[in-house]
């Protein structure tokens, strides 16, 4: 039996889809307190709000970067799952929440944690040597990277926390500088360098406004 569809149903891209739907969100639903909690466990990787920080970055890191030993591998329950794009669709959201929908005590929370991330990936990046089959090449160390500087640039953007903000700057280039640039994944290299250049911008446009007004 041939299945037609409505007329009203137009095939899509499902990246596209998904940035749409991202888009939407943003839009509609940008002072959603629900909306904050299920993007923070996404980004973050937290099977729950209430488990957010229960686990410190240190052990996170430790069991990303443990070698699986196992005679056969286990299947993924989903294969078409990417969860560093799913990362960045999620940060996206976050990004476009409105300050009522951000408690408070998550943004110190959220700052320890991307503080003691970035600071466990410089000193590692410079322990250790990167390539093609370094130590940024395991899935599960690549996406917690991105997941911390995803992090890192959601609150950047939300600029509640000043005295914060040039912390995780000046850890950010840390960073990106290891090994003059040698240390970590290009890819990491190059969203680090995005975020830092997005931030100098804003600030720019910040201060273009307050001379208007004067």
């Amino acid at each position: 039996m041939k299945f037609d569809p409505p007329a009203t149903i137009k095939p899509a891209v499902p990246i596209l889809t998904t940035y749409r739907l991202a888009g939407f969100l943003s839009v509609h639903f940008h002072t959603s307190s629900s909306l904050f909690a299920e993007a923070l466990c996404r980004v973050i990787g937290s099977p729950s709000i209430t488990q957010l920080f229960s686990t410190p970055f240190s052990n996170t890191f430790a069991g990303a970067r443990k070698e699986d030993n196992a005679l056969f591998m286990v299947e993924k329950r989903n294969l078409f799952k990417d969860d560093t794009l799913d990362t960045a669709l999620w940060s996206r959201i976050l990004r476009s929440m409105d300050a009522v929908a951000v408690p408070p005590e998550y943004v110190e929370g959220l700052r320890n944690w991307v503080m003691d991330g970035l600071q466990a990936l410089t000193d590692t990046a410079s322990l250790e040597e990167d390539g093609a089959l370094g130590w940024t090449s395991k899935v599960e160390v690549f996406t917690l990277g991105i997941r911390v500087i995803c992090t890192a640039e959601v609150l950047l953007v939300w600029g509640l926390d000043t005295m914060g903000e040039a912390k995780i700057k000046i850890a950010l280039r840390k960073l990106a500088d290891v090994k003059e640039g040698e240390g970590i994944h290009g890819l990491w290299l190059e969203k680090i360098e995005s975020v830092l250049e997005n931030s100098v911008l804003e600030n720019l446009k910040q201060v273009y406004r307050h001379l208007r007004t004067v």
